[in-house]
C-alpha cells in the first residue's frame, strides 16, 4: 500500500468514530526523512475534526512553522511559558505540606 494510501485510511478510520482522539507525536523536530514529513504533513492537513494533534519536541520544525501559522492552527508553548513563579512553587509546596528552605525554592 502507497504511503499516502495508508495515511488516507488512517484518516478515513479516525473519521468514522463519533469520540474524540489525541494524538501526541513527540521529537518531530528531529524528523529529516522528506517522505517521512511529507507524509506528516498531509496527515495535519486533513486531520478530521474529532482529531487533535500535539506535536512535542525540543526543536521547532520549520516545514510546519510556516505552513501552519498560516491558518492559525498552531499554538507554540516555549520553555520558559512552562516555568512556575516562585509564588506557583510556594503556593504549590504548601498545598501538598511541602516545606522548602528559601534556596531550594530559589534553586526550583
Amino acid at each position: 500500500m502507497p504511503v499516502q494510501a495508508g495515511i488516507f485510511s488512517i484518516l478515513d478510520a479516525l473519521q468514522n468514530h463519533d469520540q474524540e482522539f489525541l494524538i501526541v507525536l513527540d521529537d518531530f523536530g528531529c524528523l529529516s526523512n522528506q517522505e517521512v514529513i511529507d507524509s506528516l504533513v498531509l496527515f495535519i492537513e486533513h486531520l478530521p475534526a474529532n482529531v487533535h494533534l500535539i506535536l512535542a519536541g525540543r526543536k521547532e520544525a520549520d516545514f510546519l512553522k510556516k505552513r501552519m501559522a498560516i491558518t492559525h492552527e498552531v499554538v507554540y508553548i516555549k520553555t520558559d511559558q512552562l516555568d512556575f513563579t516562585k509564588a506557583e512553587i510556594e503556593e504549590y509546596c504548601e498545598l501538598q505540606g511541602i516545606t522548602l528552605a528559601p534556596s531550594e525554592l530559589e534553586t526550583l
